[in-house]
């Protein structure tokens, strides 16, 4: 007779099948479609040709100065991305105890934009476009301290408080990025609508490489805590008796949320919801052991931007639509719905 614990164990297995091969779909689909159609089988010729191994697999010099310049990078920089945006979900909502804690519902997102945009309006940029993630991260990391102390002071006895602050910090540095990058337009500066709602464009293999070697950083760091993050999830007093300094591993989780959000902005501005959509779908199908849902959630979160992404560049072409119009249009209602669950019948 299967036990509970196989039983849980199968659908872990089925859903990191599922996730994987969403994924693979997603990587395909969107190194295929566009203006240069790429077929699956000319990818993995283009792929290996770059190795050195010759398939024999006919593609013409266009598709593969396509693939290789322009649509590869983009597509690895959407995995990293998503993964991220996914992690910083998954940390936040620990260290705030408040699923609908996201990094652009807390003005995370605002914050690191601002700090991307102040680096290229102080001319910081041209030290390197590695500057980029590493101001937004400090502009994040700096309100995730500011938001932790609002929590403290104002937003345990009401999730909602902590989201409604956030969501007002969130549009108050939308509306400063705009005022800067409209006053102090300089060259190579994305316009305020990629800043605002996020955009896959003008990605480098350096870039990714950049944006990658942070991500894992966090989310190897993240992985490694997984079951203090399991713990979190119980009361404060039984997790302080079992020898978890709360307050320390809570600042811990948000700036590591905080780098993973403030690498994102640097190169893809803001996206939203991919934080609160990933996660949530997540717990749905495997529950809340960290041990499983971190991993998932990278799987997730690529998958959702990779596709994301495809859809943006082809729905209204040869226009692109900002990735992040998509992912609100699926996370809004998602929110509005959890807002409604949250009032009706609290949790964490």
């Amino acid at each position: 007779m299967t036990t509970t614990g196989e039983r849980a164990a199968s659908r872990r297995r089925l859903t990191f099948m599922i996730l994987t091969a969403l994924l693979l779909g997603g990587l395909m689909l969107s190194l295929g479609w566009g203006a240069v159609r790429i077929a699956p089988a000319q990818v993995v010729g283009i792929a290996l040709e770059k190795a050195g191994i010759q398939t024999g697999i006919e593609f013409s010099r266009q598709q593969s100065a396509v693939l290789w310049n322009i649509r590869l990078p983009r597509v690895l920089m959407g995995v990293v991305v998503g993964a991220a945006l996914a992690l910083a979900g998954v940390a936040l909502q620990v260290a705030f105890r408040n699923q609908l804690a996201e990094p652009t519902l807390l003005g995370v997102s605002g914050a690191a934009t601002l700090g991307v945009v102040l680096a290229y309006v102080l001319g910081l940029v041209s030290l390197g476009r590695w500057v980029l993630p590493v101001a937004g991260t400090l502009a994040a990391v700096a309100s995730v301290v500011w938001l932790l102390r609002f929590a403290r002071r104002h937003g345990r006895s009401d999730r909602l408080t902590l989201v409604l602050a956030g969501v007002a910090l969130q549009l108050f540095l939308a509306g400063v990025v705009t005022l800067l990058v409209s006053a102090f337009r300089k060259p190579g500066m994305p316009d305020a609508t990629s800043l605002t709602l996020g955009a896959l464009t003008s990605v480098f293999w350096q870039d990714v490489g950049v944006a990658a070697v942070l991500m894992l950083v966090a989310g190897a760091l993240l992985r490694r805590r997984a079951q203090v993050l399991n713990i979190l999830l119980l009361d404060e007093g039984t997790a302080q008796a079992l020898g978890v300094d709360v307050g320390r591993v809570r600042l811990a989780l948000a700036c590591l949320a905080g780098v993973a959000t403030g690498t994102v902005v640097g190169y893809a501005g803001s996206i939203a919801f991919i934080g609160l959509i990933v996660p949530f779908a997540v717990r749905l199908l495997i529950g809340d052991d960290h041990r499983s849902l971190l991993p998932a959630a990278v799987l997730g979160g690529a998958a959702v931007v990779t596709v994301g992404d495809a859809l943006a560049r082809n729905l209204i072409a040869p226009m692109e639509l900002p990735l992040g119009v998509l992912t609100t249009v699926v996370g809004g209602p998602l929110f509005f719905w959890l807002t409604g669950r949250g009032r009706g019948a609290g949790g964490w």
